[in-house]
């Protein structure tokens, strides 16, 4: 009884903190689900930190010994966009808002600290996508939606539209069970990804990924079309039928960025790197950096065309 007291208690601290779903997984779930055959393939090409960090991925007591429970947070980040002309630099929609990172992470510390003081002696590691640990399978072990066709974690409520994160605690927590998948016989993320990035096991080849390439990709020329997009890419989340049915925005992120709106493949092109600053500053932008975005928006302007996407 006092497992689910406590677990409960968790998980309406989490909704005050702001998170907008919370559940918690079993450690026993802990399986390989193709992250071993992905790298073995070469689909981390440019990642090349997820192979060398492979063990404690695939080994979550190797980043906390004696993990018990699992535990993850969801975080609405869906807003409805900018236009879609072939003159808009389209940026994907989580980046729209202060980087997420800054904003998860110390509501995470919060909620690791609370754990701690109230089972002293209890140790928590917490992290949002940087650390060795993989969220979304994480997620999806932990009752919080399924992993869909494009490699995402679709939530009942939210859909695709979420961050995570994941605090790993040595407390004995009571697990949620995993939902049942619900793409069924869909391919429609599949289908409409135009550099056929999707495989057919649920994951992402990122040599052809638009949203890897356009962020991650540092000196290297692209190999593959942009479609319009300058950062990022929400194609094989737009065509969603799940989220068509679940666009509404969360309260845990700050506002989007209307400015963002305005921007077009010409004014990113010939932005100075301090006005690059001004723009992007905060924001997941900066992770991919000033060359990089001007020559994402080269590109766009180079080849304009892209498919249509609906946007919200």
């Amino acid at each position: 009884m006092l497992n689910r007291v406590f677990s409960d208690q968790i998980k309406e601290l989490a909704k005050v903190l702001g998170f907008d779903d919370c559940g918690i997984a079993d450690p026993a779930l802990e399986a390989d689900d193709g992250f071993d055959f992905w790298l073995s393939q070469g689909f981390h090409n440019g990642l090349a930190w997820l192979e060398r960090s492979r063990d404690k991925r695939q080994q979550i007591a190797t980043v906390l010994p004696g993990v018990q429970s699992v535990i993850v947070v969801a975080a609405n980040y869906y807003h409805p966009g900018g236009t879609d002309s072939l003159q808009s630099a389209k940026i994907a929609r989580y980046a729209w808002r202060r980087d997420y990172h800054r904003v998860m992470k110390p509501r995470l510390q919060s909620l690791a600290d609370w754990i701690r003081e109230s089972q002293p002696g209890t140790e928590c590691y917490y992290c949002v996508d940087t650390g060795p640990v993989r969220e979304r399978p994480w997620a999806y072990r932990a009752g919080l939606g399924w992993i869909g066709k494009n490699s995402l974690l679709l939530h009942p409520v939210h859909g695709s539209w979420v961050h995570l994160g994941v605090i790993l605690t040595t407390a004995k927590l009571v697990a949620d069970r995993p939902l049942p998948d619900g793409c069924g016989s869909c391919t429609r993320c599949i289908d409409h990804c135009p550099t056929g990035a999707i495989t057919a096991q649920r994951s992402i080849d990122t040599n052809k990924c638009i949203a890897c390439q356009t962020i991650e990709r540092k000196t290297a020329p692209l190999s593959i079309p942009l479609h319009g997009w300058v950062f990022g890419c929400d194609l094989c989340q737009e065509i969603c039928p799940i989220n068509h049915k679940l666009q509404h925005e969360g309260s845990c992120l700050e506002e989007a960025r209307s400015s963002f709106s305005e921007l077009t493949h010409a004014s990113v092109a010939s932005l100075s790197e301090a006005s690059f600053q001004d723009h992007f500053a905060g924001t997941p932008i900066m992770r991919a950096g000033y060359d990089c975005l001007r020559a994402n928006a080269l590109q766009a302007l180079e080849n304009p065309l892209f498919p249509e996407s609906k946007q919200g």
